[in-house]
């Protein structure tokens, strides 16, 4: 390990942030050429599966990591490993290796390298993070056990992947496996991390509601396990209604939907730390309407699509993942990121550069999606959708320029 004597706790964040910047950039560049393709028949229509998995894996597998590992040492504490850069360097170098195998198919070798030097890294960095993870904090359990469930369930869904590959796919491949890289991945942890922050906020943690909301999104998450090999609509259903629950109670748990400062904090605020709170609770608040819709969504899907047309119920499909993915994780991140990362990377109290503009084009342009969708399945050929992923990207290009500026004040 001594090439990574290099490597502080700072530094693995920043090399996480910078290599998932830029996979997310890709991520979201090639969504719009596949959405490009998907309307217009061009070359790029079959390159779902190279946005998708560098979202998912490229970007969000990569960021997660690297603020995790600060942001976890700072609740559990533990010594610093830089392990954490090597898992983060590996899950980049197997990120690249596998969208060189998607884009040459007949590269099966290079495709079956790639997932295995990331499944290698999540490996490592789940060591890492079992390594310092303590339950000692009664009143954080059950987030904790949130956190947990997240950095297990990264590893187990490339190694699934991984499966697919050498036998038949499961039953439910297709319809089940987009939905566990998230149920299983990403959305747990951050209903543990935002359980943790929950010091950020003026409200008290509700604990009774966090322990119900993991006790409904388990069954949830192992009906979609359950899916994934039995294949058919009812655990679909079953698992949308339960993580619509959970999302409810997680939403309660940490008053998602706080959106004022009753008197007498108000007035004892100074300028920095109202827009702070204006520009956090602003994301939080959307966030959890998407998250709501998606998960709704999620439970409604097989009954809906029995009214859609076939062909067309990829739009009802398309809704549900981009509620969650755009519109939930989307402004969860622009959130966390512009109240915690000038801290985290220089410990620097900064909010002048704090800007409501990527918030105003990421939810708008997923609200253009969600409207394009709506009128597709209803046979309108309109022609807004393509505006939605440029207002996406305009808010992944926005919220990185207010980072950096806010981390130079």
């Amino acid at each position: 390990m001594g090439v990574f004597n290099v490597f502080t706790g700072v530094r693995v964040l920043v090399l996480g942030l910078i290599l998932g910047f830029i996979f997310g950039f890709i991520g979201v560049f090639l969504g719009m050429l596949w959405l490009l393709g998907f309307l217009g028949g061009l070359w790029i229509l079959g390159g779902y599966p190279l946005h998708w998995f560098t979202i998912v894996y490229g970007f969000l597998g990569i960021f997660v990591s690297g603020v995790s590992s600060v942001l976890h040492r700072l609740f559990y504490g533990g010594e610093f490993s830089r392990a954490t850069g090597a898992a983060i360097i590996l899950m980049g170098i197997g990120t690249s290796i596998y969208l060189i195998g998607l884009i040459q198919p007949s590269l099966i070798t290079v495709y079956i390298l790639g997932l295995a030097i990331i499944l290698l890294g999540s490996i490592i960095y789940l060591g890492y993070f079992v390594s310092i993870y303590k339950l000692n904090n009664p009143f954080f359990r059950y987030g904790d056990i949130f956190s947990l469930i997240g950095f297990i369930g990264f590893p187990v869904t490339i190694a699934l992947t991984l499966h697919s590959i050498y036998g038949d796919w499961p039953t439910g491949y297709m319809v089940y496996m987009p939905l566990l890289s998230l149920y299983g991945f990403p959305i747990p942890i951050i209903y543990g991390v935002m359980t943790r922050l929950i010091k950020f906020k003026f409200s008290p943690l509700d604990l009774r509601a966090s322990m119900l909301s993991l006790a409904t999104y388990i069954p949830g998450l192992a009906l979609l396990y359950i899916g994934l090999y039995t294949g058919g609509e009812t655990p679909l259903t079953l698992a949308g209604i339960f993580l619509t629950l959970s999302a409810l109670l997680h939403i309660k748990a940490v008053d998602m939907m706080e959106h004022e400062v009753e008197e007498p904090y108000r007035s004892r605020m100074k300028e920095g730390d109202w827009r702070k709170y204006i520009y956090f609770t602003r994301h939080l608040n959307t966030a959890a309407l998407w998250l709501v819709a998606a998960t709704i969504l999620l439970a409604l899907y097989p009954t809906l699509s029995t009214a859609v047309e076939g062909a067309r119920r990829i739009y009802l499909w398309d809704m549900m993942i981009h509620s969650l993915t755009v519109g939930f994780i989307g402004n969860i991140i622009l959130a966390y990121a512009g109240y915690m990362l000038p801290h985290l990377i220089k410990r620097k109290y900064a909010y002048r550069s704090l800007s409501l503009v990527p918030y105003a084009h990421l939810n708008a342009g997923n609200l253009l999606r969600i409207s394009g969708d709506i009128l597709r399945i209803y046979g309108i050929q309109e022609p807004i959708t393509m505006a939605s992923g440029l207002l996406i990207l305009a808010a992944y290009i926005a919220g990185i320029i207010m980072i950096i500026r806010l981390l130079r004040e």
